[in-house]
Formats: C-alpha cells, sequence, structure tokens
C-alpha cells in the first residue's frame, strides 16, 4: 500500500516537472528595426533634371542656331557685294524668312511646356501613391512577424497539451495497476485469514 502510494506520487511529480518545463514561455527575440519603404520613386523630380525647361533649351539652341546660319550667309552676301541691290521687299522677305523657323521652334516649345504638365501630374500622383502605400507595406511586414510568433506559441501549446495528456495517460495506467495490485492483495489476505481462521 505504501509502495503504491510513493510510486503514485513520484509519477505525479515527473508529469508536473515534464508539464512546467514544457510550458515555459520561449525567449522572444527583439526584433530588428524595419527601414521603412522609400517614399519617392525613380522618376522624383530631385533625382531628374525638371522636365520642363528642356524644350526652352532645345529652342533656344534652335533659334541660336539658326541665327549663326542666317548671319554666316548674310556676311557671305556682303561679302559678295550683292547688300547694295537689296530693296525693301526683299528685306522684309529676308526678315520673315529669318523669323518663321525661330517662330516654329518656339511654337513647338510652347506645346511641349503646355502638355508636359499632365506627365508631372502623373508623376506627383505617382509619388503620393507611394508615399500612402509605405505605411501599408511596414504594417503588412509587422502583421507577418506577429503571425509567426503566434503560430510558434500555438505549436508550443499544442506540445505541451499533448504532453499533458500522454503524462495522463501514463498515470491512470499506474493507478489501474495499482488498485489491482490492491485489490490482488487484499483477496489474498482475506483468503489467508479465512484459512488461519479455519484452522
Amino acid at each position: 500500500m505504501s509502495e503504491g502510494n510513493i510510486s503514485v506520487h513520484k509519477a505525479r511529480a515527473m508529469a508536473e516537472r515534464d508539464i512546467g518545463s514544457a510550458a515555459e514561455p520561449q525567449q522572444v527575440q527583439p526584433e530588428p528595426n524595419i527601414p521603412a519603404p522609400a517614399a519617392d520613386p525613380a522618376s522624383d523630380e530631385r533625382f531628374n533634371p525638371p522636365r520642363r525647361l528642356w524644350p526652352v533649351f532645345a529652342a533656344t539652341a534652335a533659334s541660336l542656331a539658326w541665327l549663326a546660319l542666317a548671319g554666316g550667309g548674310l556676311y557671305w552676301a556682303w561679302r559678295q557685294g550683292d547688300i547694295g541691290a537689296v530693296t525693301p521687299p526683299d528685306i522684309a522677305a529676308g526678315v520673315a524668312g529669318l523669323m518663321t523657323p525661330i517662330v516654329c521652334a518656339w511654337l513647338m516649345a510652347l506645346v511641349f511646356q503646355r502638355t508636359d504638365p499632365l506627365l508631372e501630374r502623373r508623376l506627383a500622383l505617382a509619388r503620393t501613391l507611394a508615399r500612402a502605400v509605405a505605411p501599408i507595406d511596414a504594417a503588412e511586414i509587422k502583421l507577418n512577424q506577429l503571425l509567426e510568433r503566434l503560430r510558434r506559441d500555438i505549436e508550443t501549446v499544442e506540445r505541451t497539451v499533448e504532453l499533458a495528456a500522454e503524462r495522463i495517460d501514463t498515470l491512470e495506467a499506474r493507478f489501474q495497476s495499482q488498485v489491482s495490485d490492491l485489490f490482488s492483495a487484499t483477496a489474498d489476505a482475506e483468503a489467508k485469514a479465512a484459512n488461519i481462521r479455519d484452522l
């Protein structure tokens, strides 16, 4: 009887020790600092020259080139001695011919100036969307880390429950064995007592 109680107490102490060691919380490693996604896209104006200035540069270069060409032609005509025979209609035609390409170049620059803000608005919209999506990306990373920690905790709890169930089954089997031994010892004692009484 005393040996059965001692073995039951030992089994219970072993089970409690195993369950306690399995249920100890795992030490959570500190999370590294996650850098926020870049808010500016690659098409930011700080990394690219202003797009609205290149039509002005192109028109200026074309105008200077045309004026240089016209000046060279006028100098060549003056060297040939044809300037004195020029009439007022010829001067008007020359001025018109000189100004027409310049006007065309600046009209084209104006057209580009008028249409380019649409592209700038699209770039501004892209930058705004990038800034709006950046916190969502960081929150998604945090959520994934939280789900991973939760999954590890659930696995730990499941292992603890399985170990506890196994220990309980072992204790139940030992208890049944002790009870059977007790009943057997009681039956033997009753039989011996009956034999002694009969004697």
